[in-house]
């Protein structure tokens, strides 16, 4: 259906996916070995499993974004980083790590968190026609974040 429709598909993984985690972790959610990855991520710290899971989305879209591409459908995913939602707005009052999300938004180098509209805003670009070109793309949308953590790695 999608290529019938010349459908673009967006994915949505995380400004993390480009942290360190267990690339065997990995390995085992791009071949679908659920069983095996659950097991896996037991082991695992919690941000290691949330940046391993959103590795795989977007290794999984640059994998596959020339072969959807190739039948008319475009696919790209967006890297949110910090957005303020009532949950996360809820742990920036929390007594024991209220601090230091506020300290990790002050470094957040556009001088502000995100916003759901933000999100929805690349979105809709990514989406629409304007974005015709543009296929197999992770768009960050942190801020800065990514560019000013990982400067040398694109």
């Amino acid at each position: 259906h999608l290529a019938e429709n010349k459908a673009a598909v967006l994915l949505v993984s995380s400004n993390s996916a480009p942290m360190p985690t267990n690339p065997e972790f990995v390995d085992l959610l791009l071949a679908g070995d659920r069983e095996a990855a659950c097991k896996a991520a037991e082991e695992m710290e919690g941000q290691p499993v949330y940046s391993g899971t959103k590795q795989a989305v977007t290794v999984w879209m640059r994998r596959n974004a020339a072969a959807y591409a190739a039948e008319g459908v475009r696919m790209n995913s967006i890297g949110p980083g910090y957005t303020r939602t009532p949950l996360s707005a809820a742990v920036e009052d929390d007594p024991t790590y209220g601090d230091a999300i506020k300290q990790f938004i002050a470094s957040i180098p556009v001088g502000r968190p995100g916003v759901p509209q933000d999100m929805a805003d690349a979105a809709s670009f990514l989406l629409g026609d304007r974005a015709g070109f543009i296929c197999g793309a992770m768009l960050f949308v942190d801020g800065g974040h990514d560019a000013m953590m990982r400067s040398d790695k694109f």
